[in-house]
C-alpha cells in the first residue's frame, strides 16, 4: 500500500509540474497530465491510490487556472474544466477498482488443497496420537507423539511441540508446518484445533482439523528458505 501510494504522488507532483510549465509557455492542458496521474495510480494501486491521486491533483486544477496563482476558479469555462477532471476522476477510479480487484484474483493462484484429517493428541502413556480422514471413518492410525513428528520436517518440530504443548494449556490449538511424506515430498499443513476432555480418564485431550495446502516439494531438491511460508 505504502508503495502504491508512494507511485500516486509520484504521478500527480509529476503531472502538476507539467501542467505548470505548459501554463507558462501559454499551453493550457489544465486537465490532461494530472488525469494520467490519476490513471497510472488507479491502473496500479485500485482505489485508494487513486482517489488519494485524485484529491492531491485538485490545488494544482484550481492555481494553474485563471486566475494563475489563486485559490479561485473565474468564469464557466474553468469551473466546466474542473469539474471535468472531478467526475473523470472518479469514473477512473471506481472502474479500476474493479480491474484491480479482478487482476489480484487471477494472478495469484489459490492454494489447492491436496488432502486433509482428524487429528487426536492423548497426552498419557507417552502420547498418543490418532489420525483418521473422513473419507474413511471406519479407518485410523495410532502413533506415539514421538513418532508421529519424525513426519513433521525437522525445522518444524520444535514449534510443533511448542504449540501442542500450549495448546493443552490454553484450550486452543493452532499451528501451520511442513510434514514429509514417505515418498519424500513435502507438504504444508494447517492445523486448528481445541482441548476436550476423555470422558474415560478425565484427562485433557486435543482435537483438530488438519488441511494439506501448497505445493508439492522435494525436500533434498530445495533449501529450507525456499518453502513456503
Amino acid at each position: 500500500m505504502w508503495l502504491r501510494c508512494g507511485v500516486a504522488l509520484l504521478a500527480t507532483s509529476l503531472g502538476t509540474f507539467l501542467t505548470y510549465g505548459l501554463t507558462h509557455f501559454g499551453v493550457r492542458m489544465h486537465s490532461g497530465f494530472m488525469l494520467t496521474a490519476v490513471v497510472v495510480a488507479a491502473w496500479f494501486g485500485g482505489l485508494w491510490p487513486g482517489l488519494l491521486s485524485f484529491v492531491f491533483g485538485i490545488p494544482g486544477q484550481i492555481l494553474l487556472r485563471d486566475p494563475i496563482g489563486s485559490w479561485q476558479i473565474h468564469g464557466k469555462t474553468g469551473w466546466a474544466g474542473f469539474w471535468v477532471y472531478v467526475v473523470n476522476s472518479l469514473v477512473i477510479c471506481f472502474l479500476f477498482r474493479k480491474r484491480y480487484i479482478r487482476r489480484i484474483r487471477t494472478e495469484v493462484s489459490p492454494a489447492a488443497v491436496t488432502g486433509g484429517w482428524i487429528w487426536k493428541f492423548d497426552p498419557l502413556n507417552e502420547g498418543t496420537v490418532e489420525i483418521n480422514s473422513p473419507e474413511f471413518p471406519h479407518l485410523s492410525v495410532t502413533r506415539t507423539f514421538a513418532m508421529w513428528l519424525e513426519t513433521v520436517h525437522p525445522k518444524d518440530r520444535a514449534a510443533v511441540e511448542r504449540g501442542v504443548d500450549q495448546g493443552l494449556r490454553s484450550g486452543e490449538l493452532q499451528l501451520t508446518f511442513h510434514a514429509v511424506r514417505e515418498d519424500g515430498e513435502i507438504r504444508k499443513v494447517s492445523m486448528l484445533g481445541v482441548k476436550s476432555e476423555a470422558e474415560r480418564v478425565g484427562a485433557p485431550i486435543l482435537i483438530a482439523t488438519c488441511i494439506e495446502v501448497g505445493v508439492h516439494e522435494n525436500a533434498e531438491a530445495i533449501a529450507w528458505s525456499a518453502l513456503p511460508c
